[in-house]
C-alpha cells in the first residue's frame, strides 16, 4: 500500500467527518442566535404583565438599562440559569436604573407562573408570550427573532441593544462601567 493511499483513507475516514460535524454545529449556532445585533434599536412593544399592568418598553427603557430575558418553564437550561440572575437584579434594581423583563415563551401560562414562584424570581415585570396568547401585531419573540431559549438582550436607556445573550457576569461588568459602581 502506498503512502498516498493511506493518507486519502485517513482523510476520508477521520478528517472529513470531523469537518462535517464542526460545520453542522457552526450552522446550528448561527441559526439559533437571536436575530437582532449589538448596536441596533430594540423594537418597541406593549404587553400586559402578570399583574395586569400594560408595559410599554419605550417608557420603561427611557432612563433605565433593561434586560429582556426570554425563557420558558419547560427549558432546563433556563431554569438552571434563573437563580444566577437574582443577585444581578438585587444589586442593580435598587438604583432605579436597571430592570429585568422576563418574557415567558409558553403554551401554558399556569406552568410558567408556577415556575416563577418556584424559582423565586424577584423581578415583577413578567410577560407571557406564547402560542394562543394573541399578542398583536406580532409576538414579542417574533419581533426579537428568538429561535431558542434562553435568549437575552441588554438595552441601554433609549433602546439600543448593547449586548446579545450576555451572562450575568457580563451584565454586572457593563452596568459597573455605565453606572459607575
Amino acid at each position: 500500500m502506498k503512502f498516498g493511499t493511506v493518507r486519502k483513507k485517513w482523510l476520508l475516514s477521520w478528517v472529513l467527518p470531523a469537518l462535517l460535524v464542526v460545520l453542522f454545529f457552526y450552522i446550528r449556532y448561527q441559526y439559533l442566535k437571536p436575530g437582532l445585533k449589538h448596536g441596533t434599536q430594540a423594537p418597541d412593544f406593549s404587553a400586559l404583565s402578570l399583574q395586569g399592568d400594560t408595559l410599554r418598553l419605550s417608557e420603561l427603557n427611557r432612563d433605565k438599562y433593561v434586560l429582556l430575558y426570554f425563557w420558558g418553564s419547560w427549558c432546563s437550561v433556563c431554569r438552571k440559569e434563573n437563580p444566577k440572575w437574582i443577585p444581578v437584579y438585587e444589586r442593580w434594581a435598587a438604583s432605579g436604573k436597571f430592570e429585568i423583563v422576563g418574557i415567558g415563551i409558553e403554551q401554558q401560562v399556569s406552568r410558567w407562573q408556577a415556575a416563577i414562584k418556584r424559582d423565586a424570581l424577584p423581578w415583577p415585570l413578567q410577560l407571557a408570550d406564547g402560542v394562543g396568547l394573541n399578542l398583536q401585531p406580532a409576538s414579542i419573540s417574533d419581533l426579537y427573532e428568538i429561535k431558542s431559549v434562553p435568549s437575552k438582550y441588554l438595552l441601554k436607556p433609549g433602546g439600543t441593544i448593547i449586548a446579545v445573550n450576555p451572562s450575568p457576569r457580563q451584565v454586572n461588568r457593563l452596568l459597573e462601567k455605565f453606572l459607575g459602581e
